[in-house]
């Protein structure tokens, strides 16, 4: 296996892993560093029909996960969202039309049929994550509650919160890696600027953030980060 993919050709955040839960946002993140990069784009985009089972279920990863990590996480599905809108693919718009059928929930694994299905199904999005994929698809009521969405993406990027990582403490720095894919995403370009401004002046730019989620040099978004 090739250092830092699986067999997939997705990204793994170790050397030698396979088959990680968060390998499609690794993936995506290195796209959005450089997003002219068509072979990477087409590569991503067969990624999306593999994970996808229909009617706007789609798995985190090609592989079928087995345990807790075959359920949809937020930040996969914020990746798949990035990626998709950008890109005017179709997967925002069909996972978006399923989530409103859930009751703004999303549930992939056990996909709620009957009404009581819907009411008891506990896989529950953030708010912040319902306006940004309802933004993408340009749901009214979400650019209406914009602000919210932007005040908490401000907090995250303007924390200097650490956690264990490691063994040793280390910023916080995942709702940011976030935050850099959502604003790429919209392609606001004030959007753009203003995070990119409170990342260099709070941390000193946005390699300190990605050198502190990702600990090896020869990572594949640090080395790409590093032709920049």
């Amino acid at each position: 296996m090739k250092r830092f993919y699986d067999s997939f050709g997705l990204i793994t955040e170790e050397p030698t892993r396979e088959l990680s839960e968060n390998s499609l946002l690794f993936t995506v993140e290195n796209f959005f560093l450089n997003p002219d990069n068509e072979r990477r784009k087409t590569f991503l985009s067969a990624i999306l029909d593999i994970c996808n089972e229909g009617k706007g279920i789609y798995r985190q990863h090609p592989a079928k996960l087995t345990g807790h990590d075959k359920y949809m996480s937020h930040d996969q599905l914020t990746a798949i969202f990035c990626f998709s809108y950008f890109n005017k693919l179709n997967a925002h718009k069909t996972i978006w039309k399923e989530m409103v059928r859930q009751f703004f929930r999303y549930n992939n694994v056990d996909v709620p049929k009957t009404f009581k299905d819907k009411i008891f199904n506990k896989r529950f999005l953030h708010p912040r994550d319902i306006i940004f994929y309802g933004i993408c698809n340009k749901n009214i009521f979400c650019y209406l509650l914009f602000p919210i969405l932007f005040l908490i993406m401000f907090i995250s990027c303007w924390s200097k919160k650490e956690v264990i990582a490691y063994g040793a403490p280390a910023l916080k720095t995942d709702g940011k890696l976030l935050t850099f894919i959502r604003v790429r995403a919209l392609g606001w370009k004030w959007l753009i600027k203003f995070f990119d401004f409170i990342i260099e002046k709070r941390f000193g730019g946005w390699k300190v953030i990605f050198k502190t989620y990702f600990r090896y040099e020869d990572h594949p978004n640090i080395v790409l980060l590093n032709k920049h």
